[in-house]
């Protein structure tokens, strides 16, 4: 039955939560985590969200320190099979700091680009090692513990959706309570992203399985309305336009990146979104001053937008 469907769909969502909670606990971080979905590629059953943390304490040997943005340097990804196995060899940049503003991570399938994401969040530390003859100077920084909420938010590829019963204020919102937003702004939000099924009764209980009615598309739309009314500091996205077409996701990161905005509400979107993405579509190189380009042997190739 649809009621049975939805109980299904929540224990599924709270048991995913428990379980990433379990492994950040096991990875020895000080994690201040303030919403938990899951990741992209996870055995989840579906399930993938949106994840908010801050990194306070170190990696093992590894040195790091607060940050207003992330900071990696002189580091190595390891493959998380526990083979020792090299993924990325030597890699180094920075987002949201005075140095550097958005940094795009490409490259071929496979070679690690989302692994790292997952190791800088906290979730696979021990996949991070010092570059080879930078013991001394390898570090990752990020967000202080006393940061605000919402500092740094995570997109993934598939979007967590709240199951059946949920408002649209509920999934735009989300994990803060609807009662925080107005219902002008989150209109104006899914108009300017065409999400026009969903301007009606934003307020109603909808009787649906999300995932079912809304395309992937719609979805990721969704996941980056969530986003603009969050505004994080940093945004980590993971493939998170790559069900949208052209015209959407240039719609999309130009409203992130601060390059169109919505008059009524400029003062709403005022706030610079720095971002650390993983892309395979050249579409999205305008939208970052940096992108760097990962072989398959895991060297990396840096390239600044004023370089090209």
């Amino acid at each position: 039955s649809t009621q049975s469907t939805g109980v299904s769909n929540l224990v599924g969502v709270l048991m995913h939560v428990v379980n990433t909670i379990e492994r950040v606990t096991d990875a020895s971080t000080s994690t201040n985590i303030q919403e938990i979905g899951g990741v992209e590629g996870d055995d989840d059953g579906g399930l993938s969200g949106s994840l908010l943390v801050s990194l306070t304490r170190p990696f093992g040997f590894i040195q790091t320190e607060p940050s207003s943005g992330v900071v990696v340097q002189n580091l190595s990804l390891l493959h998380p099979d526990g083979s020792r196995r090299v993924l990325i060899r030597n890699i180094s940049f920075e987002v949201g700091t005075v140095s550097s503003h958005s940094v795009l991570l490409m490259g071929k399938s496979g070679c690690g680009k989302s692994t790292l994401l997952r190791a800088i969040g906290g979730l696979l530390p021990e996949t991070l090692a010092p570059a080879e003859g930078c013991d001394g100077c390898a570090r990752v920084s990020g967000p202080p513990a006393g940061c605000a909420p919402g500092h740094m938010m995570f997109l993934p590829q598939r979007p967590l959706l709240l199951p059946i019963g949920a408002t649209v204020f509920d999934q735009v919102c989300y994990p803060l309570s609807p009662e925080v937003a107005d219902m002008p702004f989150v209109t104006a939000l899914l108009q300017t992203l065409e999400l026009n099924m969903l301007v009606v009764n934003v307020d109603a209980q909808r009787d649906w399985e999300w995932r079912s009615v809304l395309s992937s598309g719609e979805q990721q739309r969704v996941a980056i309305c969530r986003a603009l009314f969050h505004r994080p500091h940093i945004l980590v996205m993971d493939e998170s336009t790559s069900a949208l077409d052209e015209e959407s996701e240039h719609i999309a990161m130009s409203l992130l990146t601060g390059r169109i905005g919505i008059d009524e509400f400029a003062d709403r979107l005022q706030s610079p979104i720095h971002l650390l993405s993983v892309a395979h579509r050249s579409t999205v190189k305008p939208f970052h001053t940096t992108t760097l380009h990962i072989s398959r042997d895991g060297d990396v190739m840096q390239i600044d937008a004023r370089d090209e």
